[in-house]
């Protein structure tokens, strides 16, 4: 689903499915996101029937039927999908000629989730140099750092650093 994120030259309905059936059902689970919602896992055809979503795996087995949020092609749909999965983190959107920039991330300061995130995702005590030779803590303190070239599609690019971040939290817990 990454590499398809990665690639799509625009909205695309079945990817709003792929993300959000990702984000809904496979939550919780690094082997679901990498197997179960994997790009071998889906057959092509019409995901669009009478207004709703279907998703067929590679057995023929229903996967998801429901109605999906425009999240490729909606900056509203996309940031109510960020606050839903992500709560507590921050979110800073940009755009220019050229890409579309992204960057989440725990939100420290947050008075209602601190306190989880700092338990959720602890900075470590000691700081490192980063490969840019800046001190920086941890992927966490940094956060996901997204950009998408060219621009034109900064819901995307919210879906991509969305997927990044869960990818690499769930890979984290499975260690």
């Amino acid at each position: 689903m990454l590499d398809n994120i990665k690639t799509t030259d625009g909205p695309c309905i079945e990817l709003d499915a792929r993300v959000c059936a990702g984000f809904r059902y496979a939550g919780d689970c690094y082997s679901s996101w990498m197997t179960r919602f994997s790009d071998e896992n889906f057959v092509t055809g019409d995901y669009r029937l009478v207004g709703r979503v279907l998703i067929i795996g590679k057995d023929g087995e229903h996967v998801a039927h429901y109605g999906a949020p425009a999240v490729t092609k909606s900056l509203d749909e996309a940031r109510a999908l960020f606050r839903l999965a992500f709560p507590g983190w921050l979110m800073n959107t940009g755009e220019c000629y050229l890409s579309d920039d992204v960057r989440i991330a725990p939100d420290y300061s947050d008075p209602a989730n601190a306190e989880r995130l700092n338990r959720e995702f602890p900075l470590p005590a000691v700081k490192y140099r980063d490969e840019h030779g800046d001190f920086t803590y941890g992927p966490f303190n940094g956060g996901f750092d997204i950009d998408r070239r060219p621009a034109g599609n900064l819901p995307i690019a919210i879906i991509q650093a969305m997927i990044e971040a869960k990818l690499y939290i769930l890979k984290q817990a499975a260690r």
